[in-house]
């Protein structure tokens, strides 16, 4: 099915398709996410991959647009545990404000950042970002919109168990089920209090977040409460969210395009 993403993917795309994609929907789609320990039983890459699985299967219900790669840039998490990879605030906030520029210098007039990883640093990134560039539309009065959105957003109130827990894992493992990977295991798996050993950072100016203990209150080997097909539940639903959200906005901005 993921094969119908590929029309849609900016980095596939010839110059000539990016016209035409311009012309007829200008929407972009931009995931994002952070290296980021997730438990043992998941890939560090959840976020990004998982923002990007969503962007593709946002994309094929659109129809048409545009999904960029996903980016890993991303800024303070859980930068003590195993396996995370952050950036300060400032360069993410740069990463964000220039990923907006670009996409608008390219013609897309309805561009989605889509957060697979948030919290007050990657949320202050993105709302510095998004201050600074909305400023700039304003100011050259381009027919534009920017968001930059966390997919938990398009759950209506849904509970997905929070950080690494019971909704990551059951949607990274539905995304690992479908591209044929093996991302998930959850063989070892023990719910309960689990003690984190975390890296030594000599460095004031980063944050101290990172509890010694993490609580695993829900067992994800129950399948009632940890499974594809739960995964598959939510990412349908966010999914379908990001479509009707970006075509209304562009239908607002004087563009008619509805999905098929």
């Amino acid at each position: 099915m993921l094969v119908d993403a590929n029309p849609h993917r900016y980095c596939y795309m010839r110059p000539a398709q990016i016209r035409r994609v311009v012309e007829e929907c200008p929407i972009a789609i931009q995931p994002t996410g952070l290296l980021e320990w997730h438990g043992e039983q998941s890939p560090i890459g959840l976020d990004g991959m998982l923002a990007h699985y969503i962007g593709e299967r946002a994309i094929i219900k659109l129809g048409n647009g545009a999904l960029f790669p996903p980016n890993f840039v991303g800024t303070y998490g859980y930068i003590r545990y195993p396996g995370t990879v952050c950036f300060d605030q400032a360069t993410v906030t740069s990463v964000f404000t220039q990923m907006f520029r670009e996409i608008l210098k390219i013609g897309f007039k309805v561009v989605l950042i889509l957060l697979g990883h948030w919290g007050q640093f990657q949320e202050g990134a993105m709302r510095m970002a998004v201050d600074a560039v909305e400023a700039e539309i304003r100011e050259k009065q381009l027919p534009a919109k920017i968001f930059g959105l966390r997919w938990a957003t398009f759950l209506l109130g849904m509970d997905y168990g929070g950080h690494g827990k019971d909704g990551e894992t059951a949607m990274i493992w539905r995304m690992s089920q479908d591209y044929g990977l093996d991302l998930v295991d959850l063989s070892e798996f023990q719910p309960g209090v689990e003690h984190v050993d975390q890296y030594l950072i000599d460095n004031n100016d980063i944050p101290k977040s990172e509890p010694d203990l993490w609580p695993w209150e829900k067992d994800l080997r129950d399948p009632q409460i940890c499974s594809p097909e739960i995964g598959e539940t939510m990412i349908d639903i966010i999914s379908s969210g990001i479509v009707e959200h970006l075509t209304t906005e562009l239908n607002d901005l004087g563009i008619a395009y509805e999905p098929p």
